[in-house]
């Protein structure tokens, strides 16, 4: 009897050291995005890879799976920011060297955002107010 109970408290641990996720959720919209209707979005390609983990525990990329996400992304961004009346363009892939280092000057951008998430830097607390700066605009 023993070993039975021990052996399904191993294999729920074993069962339960198998999920990987992150999950974020804001905490706070610091952006009134209804007091500014004139502004459009651009909505770039998001930065996302889904994979499958496999029973060995190595996780495998999976294209379909993201593709598809990255088109429910962009089309729950649209949808969300079409219900406050602000438009959304999707922006074309870069092939401009001065827009690939904008693409990568966002990038830097929202590490430092999620960097901050996770460890604030004080004189920032919890104030989401980062840009790209004025040359971004264009």
């Amino acid at each position: 009897m023993i070993k039975n109970v021990l052996g399904v408290v191993a294999l729920c641990a074993l069962l339960g050291a198998c999920t990987v996720t992150s999950h974020q959720v804001a905490t706070e919209a610091p952006i009134n995005w209804t007091a500014e209707r004139s502004k459009r979005v651009v909505v770039m390609d998001p930065d996302v890879e889904l994979s499958e983990l496999t029973a060995g525990g190595v996780t495998e990329a999976r294209a379909d799976w993201t593709a598809a996400a990255r088109g429910f992304i962009k089309a729950d961004i649209a949808g969300t920011l079409a219900k406050k009346t602000i438009d959304t363009v999707v922006a074309d892939p870069p092939t401009d060297p001065h827009e690939v280092q904008l693409v990568k000057l966002h990038s830097a951008v929202g590490n430092a955002i999620l960097i901050n998430s996770i460890v604030p830097l004080p004189t920032k607390g919890k104030n989401l107010d980062w840009t790209l700066g004025p040359g971004v605009s264009v």
